[in-house]
């Protein structure tokens, strides 16, 4: 008996490691396409307080200059223009190095979003502290929470009612790329069609406009841009898309420990 849990915790290592293997392998192929412009930081006008709009109790995103999520927490508004964040779930956050440049993203209903460079001042494993605030973004649109992802689903043009497999790489709370050999045009309507994003979650179905066209090899990359959603599918998915980054990062943690 001993041997066989063993050579089970051997297996299941070995596929966590293959899982992380192919997510690397994948990420370093979206790293070479063409990069979205990042914004650059506003400078903040004189006496201008970055916390008054951010409200003790917000859930936030923290992640990497590059925009590798670390944790999603929700917010402390302290004194001083210091953000404390804990993680959302209750964990412990993360080991930090001291004045490590982050960047934040803070959610406030569904169509609103600020978004902050900050440093670590200080941190327990209980939370981070964030201060040295400087906008990136204000009033950007619904695209801040992504998730890499690998489910297949289907797509067709919008005028045809013939569907195509296709393969979504990730989604956020604006939109996804996906990637089949169907061509699209810049600009073109799409309906993508059997997007089950977790198993217990009722399957999506988007109508996306087109916005960026990426060759990749006998494939193509579409970034797409959600059309016609309603306030009701964008509070789903948006809930959907804090859990599959919550199970990410119990994963991550997960083969850390192994």
């Amino acid at each position: 008996m001993l041997e066989f849990l063993k050579k089970r915790r051997e297996q299941l290592r070995e596929e966590i490691r293959e899982e992380v293997r192919e997510e690397l392998r994948e990420e370093l192929r979206l790293q070479e396409l063409p990069p979205e412009e990042e914004p650059l930081p506003e400078k903040p006008a004189a006496g201008e307080d970055l916390t008054a709009e951010l409200y003790s109790g917000m859930l936030v995103e923290v992640l990497t200059l590059d925009n590798h999520l670390i944790f999603v927490g929700t917010l402390e508004v302290l004194d001083r223009g210091i953000l404390q964040i804990r993680d959302e779930t209750g964990q412990d956050v993360p080991q930090v190095e001291y004045n490590l440049k982050v960047k934040l993203r803070a959610f406030r209903q569904s169509e609103w979003i600020t978004a902050l460079f900050g440093f670590v001042c200080g941190s327990s494993p209980e939370f981070w502290r964030v201060d040295r605030l400087e906008v990136v973004q204000t009033q950007e649109k619904r695209d801040f929470f992504r998730q890499n992802i690998r489910i297949e689903a289907q797509v067709r043009a919008m005028q045809d009612s013939r569907t195509r497999p296709c393969r979504v790489l990730d989604v956020s709370a604006g939109g996804v790329l996906i990637r089949c050999q169907e061509e699209f045009r810049e600009g073109q309507l799409v309906r993508l069609s059997g997007v089950r994003l977790l198993e217990e979650e009722e399957i999506f179905n988007f109508t996306c406009r087109v916005q960026r066209i990426i060759p990749d090899g006998s494939y193509t990359n579409y970034g797409c841009q959600f059309e016609q959603m309603t306030t009701k599918d964008e509070d789903r998915l948006m809930r959907v898309i804090l859990v599959l980054q919550r199970k990410a990062l119990q994963a991550r943690r997960g083969g850390d420990l192994a």
